[in-house]
């Protein structure tokens, strides 16, 4: 009684209404995308404003450029502290925490190589 509950979806019928509504949003999608690079180029206040959503580490230099000096400066330690984790041979932690810490399950480390950040809390 069961096997009739659920679509048999070998069904040759299935399949081909399955791959229609692929192909039909592949279309959609495809279309989307066709209007949106012939749409005018964008102003100068809504780059700013598109640059200003966007994170950090997916920004150009000519982009990083555009922020206030505040948004500069962290995107510099962004990207220096992602270099710098990017060339450590294999995190090793170290703690860091004391034991009063510890006991309140605070385990601060760091790693001996790079400095990433390698706390967890055990949430006691």
């Amino acid at each position: 009684m069961l096997d009739n509950a659920f679509p048999d979806f070998t069904t040759p019928e299935l399949r081909r209404s399955i791959d229609r509504t692929t192909e039909e949003q592949a279309t959609a999608i495809r279309a989307e995308i066709g209007r949106r690079e012939a749409a005018a180029p964008e102003t100068a206040d809504e780059r700013l404003a598109r640059v200003k959503r966007t994170p950090v580490g997916l920004l150009t230099d000519e982009e990083i450029s555009l922020l206030d000096p505040d948004g500069q400066a962290f995107a510099a330690r962004y990207k220096a502290r992602v270099a710098r984790e990017a060339a450590c041979p294999g995190h090793e932690r170290v703690s860091t925490s004391t034991r009063e810490e510890s006991n309140r399950g605070q385990h601060k480390g760091e790693c001996r190589h790079c400095g990433k950040n390698m706390s967890w809390d055990s949430s006691d």
